[in-house]
């Protein structure tokens, strides 16, 4: 049986988040149990630091065909993130802490306000946690 939901928000860390311990020897395996349950808490993490929650939302179908419509890799990942990510803490921005806002609020095309765009672009973020998005609005058959 499929089962699925475009409704249920997933927690995603960036890959490079400089939080994360990627040299502790269970950070693999961790790695990929995270991806299953979204559960930050178990990843390995450096000493007092702490990693930043993107909360994700599956995108619906007129959503995610416009991602795929983008020739460019790239716009398709931005696109996916725009509209995919609905909250990203703690994040900190040239030392003000980041408040997420949204452009269309509400709608189906509800996106990532500009400024919360330019303020969080970085090529390989959005491009990792873009394909993230990507990935949790297909049917998963592992995750339901």
């Amino acid at each position: 049986m499929i089962k699925r939901s475009l409704v249920k928000r997933m927690n995603y860390v960036w890959s490079d988040d400089p939080a994360l311990d990627k040299d502790a020897s269970e950070f693999a395996e961790k790695w990929d149990q995270f991806k299953l349950d979204g559960d930050a808490k178990k990843l390995p993490l450096k000493e007092g630091e702490v990693v930043t929650i993107f909360e994700l939302k599956p995108l619906h179908r007129k959503v995610f065909l416009r991602a795929l419509s983008q020739t460019d890799p790239m716009d398709q990942f931005a696109e996916a993130f725009a509209h995919g990510v609905k909250g990203i803490a703690p994040c900190e921005i040239d030392g003000e802490t980041l408040v997420v806002k949204f452009a269309k609020p509400g709608t189906e095309d509800e996106r990532l306000a500009p400024e919360v765009l330019d303020k969080t672009f970085d090529p390989v973020l959005v491009c990792d946690v873009g394909a993230r998005v990507m990935e949790i609005s297909r049917i998963n058959f592992q995750r339901g």
